[in-house]
């Protein structure tokens, strides 16, 4: 099982989608309380496993998150 810490959701740059071709992948990443900021509501936590998934799809062979 290989393994990728990143310091925050924002971080998961797309020169490291190679690196996740045909593998399995789960997002674990920190369920932060909403903010709401100029009457938008961000999830931090939530919006950035989402983009993520979403960026890998079609490369890595799964990907699931936990929630």
């Amino acid at each position: 099982m290989g393994v990728i810490a990143v310091p925050g959701v924002n971080v998961m740059p797309d020169h490291w989608m190679p690196l996740f071709k045909d593998k399995d992948v789960t997002i674990f990443f920190d369920s932060d309380h909403p903010i709401v900021r100029h009457g938008q509501t961000y999830r931090a936590g939530f919006d950035g496993t989402y983009r993520n998934a979403r960026k890998l799809s079609g490369i890595a062979r799964s990907v699931r998150w936990l929630r």
